[in-house]
């Protein structure tokens, strides 16, 4: 039998096999209404997963949150009209969508993490032409918006996870000053931002899980290629200088503790095989070891057994073929 903690993952993962729109296109506009993902109405077979119904607004670079309500919140994202502001909830007992109230401004590219039972907090993003440094609060039970201090800097395509403190994190993104290697942390208890130090490398795009045993775990995606000289970047096997090599990941909970990162394509952006490991202790980044086959737009998923599983993705020429598995007791 599935317990709650394994239900809610192939229950979202379900859903979002349904609503999650197209990831990684480069032009926008060249989509026309039917690229969007729609739900379907109904499902062909006994056994086959319970189509959730059509959400109403078409979008892709949004966020999906569980709720511990077990509600999925989807939040902002863009269509071929811009930026979305509006705000959509998944009832997994009814089988329907319903509209929340919508943010106080369109954003895409943002990031959202539960803080609470029913709050979600939304950092950064953009809204069509900027980056932002702004952030909302999303009461569930409320169905109301709050503001909330700002970020210590405008980042979009940025990742987020939750410690296991309570604490949110933040690593990268990009705004108009370029590819980041910040990182800050959110307290929700403060109720503001602190600097938690400079990655190794900066990157877009990425994902970062939170591991059992507290540490960040950041994984491949991309790097400017001013970085390495239009070269894919690796950190060297002794030291934390860059030397040429050549990655998007999604992280989920480790066993142990760590987390796992990855980035979106851009053409002025290397895949990397680069991983780091996060002490939110000390705020000290240290290089692990690096990915076997650089890539981006791969997913990396969580083992019964505490190892993460990273598969597919491009290094920016070809498909990747071959799939990973890392270890984070060993950090191999």
């Amino acid at each position: 039998m599935l317990n709650q903690s394994k239900f809610r993952h192939l229950l979202l993962t379900t859903v979002l096999f349904f609503l999650v729109g197209i990831v990684g296109c480069d032009e926008f506009t060249k989509y026309d209404e039917h690229d969007f993902a729609q739900t379907p109405n109904s499902i062909s077979t006994p056994g086959s997963p319970v189509a959730p119904g059509s959400i109403f607004n078409s979008r892709i670079n949004h966020t999906a949150t569980f709720l511990e309500s077990g509600k999925i919140l989807v939040v902002g994202g863009e269509s071929n009209d811009g930026g979305i502001s509006s705000l959509e909830i998944y009832d997994s007992e009814k089988g329907s969508w319903v509209n929340g109230q919508s943010m106080p401004n369109p954003r895409f590219g943002h990031t959202a993490n539960l803080i609470g039972r029913e709050s979600v907090l939304i950092a950064g993003g953009e809204d069509g032409e900027n980056p932002t440094a702004s952030t909302v609060i999303y009461n569930a039970n409320a169905d109301m918006w709050t503001s909330s201090l700002d970020m210590l800097q405008p980042r979009t395509k940025h990742a987020s996870s939750i410690l296991t403190d309570g604490r949110v994190i933040v690593v990268g993104g990009t705004n108009r000053s370029g590819t980041l290697s910040s990182s800050e942390i959110y307290d929700p208890v403060l109720q503001h931002w602190t600097s938690s130090g400079e990655s190794l490398l900066p990157r877009i795009g990425h994902s970062v899980t939170a591991l059992k045993n507290g540490m960040l775990l950041v994984v491949g995606g991309q790097i400017p290629i001013e970085k390495s000289n239009q070269n894919p970047l690796l950190l060297c096997e002794n030291s934390d200088e860059a030397a040429p090599s050549v990655g998007v990941t999604s992280g989920y909970d480790c066993e142990d503790g760590a987390a796992t990162v990855t980035e979106i394509y851009d053409p002025t952006n290397d895949a990397a095989t680069v991983t780091e490991i996060f002490d939110p202790t000390n705020d000290s980044w240290k290089k692990s070891s690096p990915l076997l086959t650089p890539r981006w737009g791969h997913t990396a998923t969580l083992l019964d057994d505490g190892r993460v599983l990273v598969a597919g993705g491009t290094n920016n020429y070809s498909s990747a073929i071959e799939s990973e598995i890392f270890d984070p007791n060993t950090e191999t």
